[in-house]
């Protein structure tokens, strides 16, 4: 996405400087592009630094899977108990 955004802008910044060679740099036309590809390049930096927030939160939700998990192991193990209180003690982890 905001690669998309990135190009754009580099479209339209190369087009400002056809425009400039044409016309010169006070063309109203001119001005318009290069703030077109600004605003390109604005929303491509915030598409990305979303995504980046995104990503670190999905991080740590991946980093706090496996204490789910072992807390559904002794969960379950608690549960057997409670059905057999002379259920056999859970083997030791492997990790």
């Amino acid at each position: 996405m905001s690669s998309d955004l990135r190009l754009k802008a580099a479209k339209s910044l190369k087009h400002a400087n056809e425009l400039a060679t044409a016309g010169g740099t006070a063309s109203p036309a001119v001005n318009d592009e290069i703030k077109l590809a600004h605003q390109f390049l604005e929303k491509a930096e915030e598409k990305q630094s979303k995504a980046r927030e995104h990503y670190e939160i999905a991080q740590g939700l991946n980093e706090q899977v496996p204490i789910y998990a072992r807390e559904q192991g002794e969960a379950k193990w608690h549960e057997e108990y409670m059905w057999n209180p002379l259920a056999p003690l859970p083997r030791p982890p492997l990790v």
